[in-house]
């Protein structure tokens, strides 16, 4: 928690609204007694030029003019392109000129900044870089078995976008799975019950006849209860 009594705070979101009202809780909270001076992107990519982000110069120019602290919730919020975060950091911060408070990253220091924003551009394309070998992995699956399942268990047969009429297809076929699923354990299920066991005992009991979910996972009281449901 700071003490601070007037500052400038930036927020960059990309698309989701969500990813804004986090921000402002985050900062809220960091400051609570101090008046905040709001400036807000929305929609703008980390990898856009410092001079195509008109939220951010006019940020930096009013904290300067006020001599407050400049604040983002993360420090990510500046950018995602190495040589622009370098850049704007070495002329506001480095200079003098302004003070930066990153909410995940307190301690950081002018000295070790370089280092710091080289190893996130490092972090990020390693992320990149798994990334694709997951999609790559998904497509190759997708070639030799004609679908891959998902993490949330859903049957997917192309990736990328696809059209209302593939989505509405893939759910109703999703739908058409968990019914069957749902059928063909409803007897070994209702029979457990019958004999007294519990929604717990029964997930565990399952679990030792390594029968696997719908979704290839283990049994939890949900994933129970879940087929009771759709028996009622």
């Amino acid at each position: 928690m700071y003490n601070e009594k007037e500052i400038v705070c930036l927020l960059r979101v990309s698309r989701k609204v969500q990813q804004n009202e986090n921000q402002e809780y985050l900062v809220r909270n960091a400051f609570p007694n101090a008046n905040i001076t709001w400036f807000k992107e929305h929609g703008v990519s980390g990898k856009t030029y410092n001079k195509d982000r008109p939220q951010l110069l006019a940020a930096t120019k009013q904290a300067i003019k006020m001599n407050v602290p400049f604040v983002v919730a993360n420090i990510s919020r500046l950018g995602r392109d190495l040589a622009e975060v370098s850049a704007w950091y070495r002329d506001n911060v480095m200079s003098g000129k302004l003070q930066l408070i990153a909410l995940d990253q307190p301690g950081l220091e002018q000295e070790t900044a370089g280092i710091f924003f080289t190893i996130q551009q490092t972090e990020r394309i390693k992320i990149s870089q798994r990334t694709k070998a997951a999609l790559d992995r998904k497509q190759q699956e997708i070639k030799e078995k004609g679908f891959f399942i998902s993490k949330a268990g859903n049957r997917i047969e192309r990736l990328g976008n696809t059209t209302k009429a593939n989505g509405l297809k893939g759910a109703a076929t999703n739908k058409k799975n968990a019914e069957e699923f749902a059928q063909k354990y409803l007897p070994i299920i209702t029979h457990l019950k019958s004999e007294g066991l519990t929604i717990k005992q029964i997930a565990e009991d399952l679990n030792a006849k390594s029968i696997p979910t719908a979704r290839g996972g283990l049994w939890h009281t949900s994933s129970v209860m879940n087929i009771l449901r759709r028996a009622a």
